[in-house]
């Protein structure tokens, strides 16, 4: 197909040259001569023109190749973007799971260390029945027998002490506990219950003793403040002796605290404008104890745990100074304080 085309225009080429179309008609003769002259050089464009449409053709194919190779490199670019958003989120999802992981494992120390803190209420509870064992066996050493017929000592009292009005607990005396009048300046004399024994010593007074699961001491703020139950005559299992009637005991002198297991070699309670917060434990020893520094005392209905989204006292049932590490249902619960000097 290119040849022909190729002889024409060369034709017409030479008929231009000549100036004349009928000029173009030639003879036999001149035909020979003309294509004797014309195909030397007409050969080589003929070559020429075919290596063209090869390369073309070639191009074409390559051109071809190049498109396909893009399609599939963008298709590729479309799947290395999902699998990149793919990973994306994995990465979000493990970090999500490390986050949750970290939550479960503070849970776990958190029920761990209420393990550990009900094993050492459950050794004070049991320390506190063999004591009140041990009264009840004093009890029945009382009882007096005549011709034969129990007749029982009148009504157990804990010793009293003569009505001096003091303001500390004795530093010796031969029962566990005594029932010791103190008075204070700021405060009406007031009873309370003086504790001693051969491990401890005496002096020791008990200032908020809660004894078994009761909602006794589910209280307003301002009956923690005057007291709850004065100390009668009785040994009693549940008292306060108040939080006002304690900062006026600890503001005036230094006092030692004593919370079995716990202990703190100094106790200062401050006044009500202060929220009657802890202010001083130096040189305590347990898992409760130490944690009250700074914090004020909180009842359901004045809520000073500092946490807005919560309410210590009203989930623990009664009042205490509350603070997530400190808050927990003692189900026996003796604070002691002594005076040091």
């Amino acid at each position: 197909m290119v040849q022909p085309v190729v002889l024409l225009s060369a034709i017409s080429f030479i008929c231009a040259a000549l100036g004349s179309e009928e000029s173009c008609y030639l003879t036999k003769e001149q035909e020979d001569d003309c294509a004797a002259v014309c195909h030397p050089i007409v050969k080589p464009l003929l070559r020429y023109f075919e290596k063209i449409q090869a390369k073309k053709s070639q191009f074409q194919n390559e051109y071809s190749e190049l498109k396909k190779k893009y399609t599939d490199l963008e298709v590729s670019h479309s799947e290395l973007q999902k699998d990149k958003s793919d990973l994306q989120n994995r990465v979000i999802e493990v970090e999500n799971l490390k986050s949750q992981i970290g939550s479960k494992n503070l849970e776990i120390k958190f029920l761990k260390d209420k393990i550990s803190e009900l094993n050492k209420t459950n050794e004070l509870a049991t320390k506190i029945l063999r004591d009140d064992i041990a009264k009840l066996g004093e009890i029945v050493k009382n009882i007096n027998f005549d011709n034969g017929t129990a007749s029982p000592s009148p009504t157990r009292t804990v010793q009293q002490q003569p009505p001096p009005s003091k303001d500390r607990c004795p530093q010796s005396q031969n029962e566990t506990e005594i029932i010791q009048e103190i008075q204070i300046p700021g405060s009406d004399p007031f009873k309370v219950v003086c504790y001693s024994n051969k491990w401890i010593g005496s002096g020791w007074m008990i200032v908020y003793k809660h004894w078994g699961k009761t909602n006794y001491f589910n209280r307003t703020y301002e009956e923690f403040e005057r007291g709850i139950k004065d100390v009668e005559t009785q040994l009693e299992n549940n008292y306060f002796i108040g939080l006002e009637r304690l900062h006026l005991l600890t503001s005036r002198n230094s006092y030692e605290l004593r919370m079995s297991p716990d202990t703190c070699d100094n106790f200062v309670v401050g006044n009500r404008s202060e929220g009657y917060m802890v202010k001083d434990t130096k040189g305590c020893t347990g898992p409760i104890l130490p944690n009250l520094t700074k914090v004020k005392f909180s009842t359901w209905d004045r809520d000073e745990d500092g946490y807005p989204d919560r309410n210590l006292a009203k989930e623990i049932g009664y009042g205490w100074w509350n603070e997530p590490r400190s808050s927990k249902y003692f189900t026996a619960l003796s604070m002691m304080i002594r005076r040091k000097d």
